[in-house]
């Protein structure tokens, strides 16, 4: 083999290794971006998109966390979004490791009337982060019954039993102002509505509200 197809070969095989080197960072930038920040867009048909899989990440911990006939708005539902915080990281536990501690265990009841015990805890500014991420709100006081807190450690007491299988059937959005309204429909319930009420803050969609029509 001549030093001309071996330089052509190598050629090659570099541009393909740079190729998929490129596919590989573009892929795991927009699997983070959906992840964790909802972005404002003009096209509503991207930004349904968006939604969606955004949706996708978060709304079986928001309906196993959640009564939709006792509050006037999620967003004012601080006992939900700990709730829904400490689900986070329980799902999510391999992106919150280093932030875990062990302490004394606590005893708690979850919302399915389960008795449990957890010893792993976390500290309360990163629960924070994540209700304000998700729904534009922290630094609330947390009296939630189901929880133990020991120096700014706030216990993993997860409430939710298992996770709910819900695949998004359609998704229209409707754009008012500084809200976005996303009307999604699923595929085991096509005949109800979930309206899922967003506020634009900074270029970045805030979850509001969930109604159940």
């Amino acid at each position: 083999m001549n030093k001309k197809i071996i330089s052509i070969i190598l050629i090659v095989a570099a541009s393909v290794f740079i190729i998929f080197s490129i596919f590989k960072n573009t892929y795991a930038y927009d699997y983070k971006e959906y992840d964790y920040t909802l972005f404002y867009k003009e096209d509503s048909n991207e930004l349904a998109e968006d939604i969606k899989k955004y949706i996708y990440d978060i709304d079986y911990l928001i309906y196993n966390n959640s009564d939709f006939s006792i509050y006037d708005n999620l967003n004012n539902n601080y006992e939900f979004m700990v709730n829904f915080a400490i689900d986070y990281i329980n799902t999510h536990k391999d992106k919150y490791q280093d932030k875990i501690v062990l302490l004394e265990a606590f005893k708690y009841t979850d919302n399915h009337h389960h008795d449990k015990v957890t010893n792993e805890y976390i500290d309360i500014d990163t629960i924070y982060d994540i209700t304000n991420k998700y729904f534009g709100v922290k630094d609330f006081v947390i009296l939630n019954n189901n929880i133990n807190i020991i120096n700014k450690y706030i216990s993993l007491s997860s409430t939710t039993n298992k996770d709910i299988d819900l695949n998004i059937y359609s998704i229209d959005i409707e754009k008012k102002a500084s809200v976005v309204q996303a009307n999604i429909k699923y595929t085991d319930d096509s005949s109800t509505n979930y309206i899922y009420t967003f506020k634009i803050d900074n270029n970045i969609l805030k979850l509001y509200n969930v109604e159940v029509r």
